[in-house]
């Protein structure tokens, strides 16, 4: 009955603002008159909008779907990821703790986490807890390859790899927003309170918020059905799969997830003075220190639809004025959703909208941005014209006319495997696929596992230069081309990608389970048979075993059949579609010494391993691009 109730609550009393005569009928009736046109008239699937006004709402509802091609309707109940809006729980939560006064923002984080240091020791022994949480302690913006990591321990083996990195400007000089300073903040948290971070979050902001369809722990999306949002398309955008989410960005924003009708209660008591019924999570003291601006950066550019005026950081919170209008916000992005919430102080008006696609990778110049949304609703619910805030007023400077040569466009299809990382960690792992469509033009398809994350167009500028179109914001391409013309391969958001020569494909073949369960690709030099409900596989030289793991364990077992003279620890990545966690082991069997390379994966509450054998020291590169071969592969239908 509770959540019938909430999801009528769309229309709710409300009180006058100040200085006007509000028809509240009206009011409603506009506001869901504009959010519907938004839905109607862009890419956007669904979102899910919530306005508060004092201590009440005064509306919350869903459009559109969850996910394209499904018949489910987004609601004011519909979970979604946050991103860094989360930022902002952090700094609440280390409000809270000064509060109680076991810290200070003013004291050097190496008094609360002693063995903390970047490269540079020196200069990171001055940042403050104030500076991490106002992005200017000059930590990384970028994150490392450490923050991959499921552990336990996730959060605190990240901060201990910055060691590793050197601080990007001396601390407190400048602004350099920093997912990395959040997750030592985070940490922070966790030793000051002797709890989770995630732990620490429920305990002392979701619950007394009675945010109970929030969580920054993935074990309970599951439960909770929390949406996986979208990738970019052609036409429209592209469903979603599951991923792992940075278990160590928890307290920048990797992680949590929250409703409309949850973050209108964190809302209400952000505007009253940290009071939700009666309940308080902080004073109105510390509000409005992190609301009290810390450092100026750049604003939006007049080119990009704003005024040209800085911006204001606080502690997890941006200040700016819009529309004349003195605001306090935060939008958050994961790839595939997004969020933002815009809150007017004087007024005690707050809007926050859930987005089942990211709009901070939009296509700017065709659809509205997320900050010209969000604006024009205050403006609707005010009774005031709409703006052109947040719209750009320049056309696309990525348009040109070059016309790439019709005998030209072959030598650029095919597969393309990424050989170097780069500065988006959305493409890690993923083939790009060009082809030519019916109109013959070029089209490229980013790949993990078995989904498409991205599809696009390839529009040229010159034979080696080009842009992606399609309904997300246009990627610099970059071509490798030899001095006789053929292509090698291709830069993209920082990352290179080898083109792979299409015989190398043929040598491959698929292998499915018995029942269909599961199906990966191995080379053709493999013989393989099914034994005991598993799938063995080998060429002379190699051995693997492959299938679901049952309560006896009888994939494990057959380790256990040899005697073990070495067994490393079990390391977790994520790979293709899925997270996965790999255990080394050599091993003695009729005198002979063997290698094994043992990895799994959870799929719907079962286990899927991959076990593969070697003699000892005859592990190869080969075996490891064979091994990387079945992952790129593996499909559970």
């Amino acid at each position: 009955m509770r959540y019938i109730l909430l999801l009528m609550m769309w229309i709710l009393p409300s009180s006058i603002l100040p200085g006007q005569q509000i028809d509240q009928w009206k009011m409603q009736k506009s506001v869901d008159d504009y959010f519907q046109e938004v839905i109607d008239n862009s890419q956007i699937p669904g979102f899910t909008v919530a306005i508060v006004k004092d201590e009440k709402i005064l509306f919350a509802r869903g459009y559109g779907v969850e996910t394209i091609g499904a018949p489910k309707l987004m609601t004011s109940e519909t979970v979604c990821a946050i991103g860094s809006l989360t930022k902002s729980f952090t700094a609440a939560a280390i409000m809270q703790l000064e509060e109680k006064g076991v810290l200070d923002l003013d004291q050097p984080v190496v008094r609360y986490l002693p063995w903390f240091r970047t490269a540079n020791k020196t200069e990171s022994d001055a940042i403050t807890i104030r500076m991490i949480l106002s992005n200017t302690s000059g930590l990384m913006a970028q994150l490392t390859s450490n923050a991959h990591n499921d552990s336990p321990g996730a959060l605190e083996a990240f901060v201990r790899s910055l060691q590793e990195t050197h601080l990007m400007r001396a601390p407190g000089t400048a602004y350099q927003y920093s997912n990395a300073g959040f997750a030592v903040a985070g940490l922070i948290v966790e030793k000051i309170s002797g709890m989770p971070y995630a732990e620490y979050i429920e305990k002392h902001i979701l619950s007394p918020l009675d945010m109970f369809r929030s969580t920054t722990d993935p074990e309970d999306f599951f439960e909770m059905k929390s949406i996986n949002g979208h990738h970019n398309g052609l036409e429209q955008a592209l469903p979603a799969s599951p991923t792992m989410p940075l278990i160590a960005m928890a307290p920048a924003g990797s992680i949590m997830r929250s409703t409309a009708r949850d973050i209108s209660n964190y809302l209400i008591a952000l505007l009253n003075g940290g009071r939700f019924g009666n309940q308080s999570i902080l004073s109105a003291s510390s509000i409005e220190t992190m609301w009290t601006p810390q450092v100026s950066f750049v604003g939006l550019s007049v080119d990009d639809g704003g005024d040209g005026e800085d911006y204001q950081y606080g502690l997890g919170w941006m200040l700016s004025e819009i529309d004349g209008r003195k605001i306090i916000h935060h939008a958050g992005s994961t790839g595939t959703m997004s969020s933002m919430t815009m809150i007017e102080k004087d007024e005690r008006l707050a809007v926050t909208m859930l987005f089942n696609l990211d709009l901070t990778l939009i296509d700017k110049y065709k659809h509205p941005t997320m900050f010209s949304i969000i604006n024009n609703a205050l403006n609707t619910i005010l009774a005031v014209p709409r703006s052109e805030f947040g719209l750009p007023r320049v056309p696309d400077p990525s348009l040109n006319n070059y016309i790439l040569e019709e005998d030209q466009k072959t030598s650029y299809c095919g597969n393309y495997l990424m050989e170097t990382g780069g500065y988006s960690w959305m493409f890690n792992s993923a083939l790009i696929q060009i082809n030519q469509n019916n109109a013959k033009e070029l089209e490229a398809k980013a790949i993990l596992g078995n989904k498409t994350i991205e599809y696009f167009e390839l529009d040229f500028i010159t034979p080696v230069n080009a842009v992606s179109r399609n309904i997300g914001l246009p990627h610099n391409i970059h071509f490798k081309v030899s001095p006789k013309g053929r292509v090698l391969g291709m830069s993209l958001k920082g990352s290179y990608f080898r083109k792979v020569v299409t015989t190398s494909f043929e040598r491959f073949v698929t292998l499915h389970s018995y029942d269909s369960s599961f199906a990966f690709m191995v080379s053709d030099s493999w013989q393989s048979e099914w034994k005991d409900e598993l799938l063995m596989g080998n060429n002379g030289e190699c051995s693997f075993i492959a299938g679901w793991e049952t309560p006896k364990g009888i994939i494990s077992n057959k380790l256990s059949e040899h005697e073990t003279l070495l067994k490393g620890p079990w390391l977790k990545f994520n790979r293709s579609s899925y997270f996965w966690a790999q255990q080394s082991s050599n091993t003695q069997r009729d005198k002979e010494d063997l290698q094994h390379l043992l990895l799994r994966t959870r799929i719907r509450d079962r286990q899927f391993l991959f076990l593969y054998t070697t003699t000892q020291g005859h592990f190869t590169a080969k075996d490891y691009e064979a091994i990387n071969k079945v992952l790129d592969s593996i499909r559970f239908p």
